[in-house]
């Protein structure tokens, strides 16, 4: 067997990525790095940038997700920038880790104490076997939320372009249906993470803060819609007449729709 590749002379600049090149008698080796140099390098500044470097990406990629849901609701088209590259299928695996990140945050504050909670539930999630259950609950509803949402969303919009004779395929139609409901889904999810960190629904049950929690989501989902409905419209060319309607039976179909989803999503969370 050769060797070559052990033997090969290394490339001044490059960084050392083998073993080989500590073994191998060239002319270069005494301007390699030494070996205890490498090691606290790679431990006091590579590790650490490694993992500052991670974090942020982690953050990053989640901020960037709702930067491009409110970027959907003014162009809401495959055809532009960044949704013509863009895979649907992750925006729509972010958007339901999204939820679970948030409720796995909140059961952490809950047990810390750092929300209102109750003692005997701040007592269950002390309870190992317990919270695991518990997020295997969580984890189902949202599961059967989010595909029932994105069901009636791809319906809705597969309605929609039949009765306005909107100019775009049905597999178009439904990839933007389903970053629409994406959006919604994703802000659900925050803004019942906000409320949680105020309140417990022991607290608001029967008064006028649950049903504004309500009204507030209903009042969120038709700003939104409206504004996607007015952009879609004027993307797609629709008619004077076609818009009119469009706007009429879109506007109520979708503010029903999400004020529902996520009013149910943020009652669910804080504990309803």
């Amino acid at each position: 067997m050769q060797m070559e590749n052990l033997t090969a002379p290394a490339v001044p600049g490059n960084d050392i990525v083998t073993n080989a090149e500590f073994v191998a008698e060239t002319e270069l080796t005494e301007k390699q790095p030494s070996v205890l140099g490498t090691v606290f390098r790679s431990i006091f500044i590579e590790g650490p940038k490694d993992f500052i470097g991670g974090i942020f990406g982690f953050f990053r990629r989640y901020f960037r997700h709702y930067g491009e849901s409110f970027r959907f609701f003014k162009r809401p088209s495959l055809k532009v920038a960044p949704f013509e590259k863009n895979d649907f299928k992750e925006n729509a695996m972010q958007s339901f880790e999204l939820a679970l990140i948030f409720t796995a945050a909140l059961i952490f504050m809950i047990k810390q104490s750092w929300i209102p909670v109750n003692n005997d539930l701040q007592e269950k999630y002390g309870n190992d076997i317990f919270q695991l259950f518990f997020e295997l609950i969580i984890f189902v509803i949202f599961a059967l939320a989010y595909f029932a949402q994105i069901l009636l969303s791809v319906l809705a919009g597969r309605l929609l372009r039949f009765l306005f004779s909107v100019p775009v395929t049905r597999r178009e139609s439904d990839v933007l249906f389903c970053y629409l409901n994406n959006a919604f889904f994703s802000i659900a999810a925050l803004l019942a993470f906000v409320f949680r960190c105020g309140m417990q629904y022991d607290q608001i049950q029967g008064t006028s803060t649950e049903s504004g929690i309500m009204t507030f989501c209903f009042l969120t989902s038709f700003c939104l819609v409206t504004w996607w409905s007015v952009n879609f419209a004027r993307l797609n060319r629709l008619s004077v007449v076609r818009k009119l309607f469009f706007y009429i039976f879109s506007i109520l179909l979708f503010t029903l729709l999400y004020g529902l989803g996520t009013s149910a999503i943020c009652l669910f969370i804080i504990g309803a």
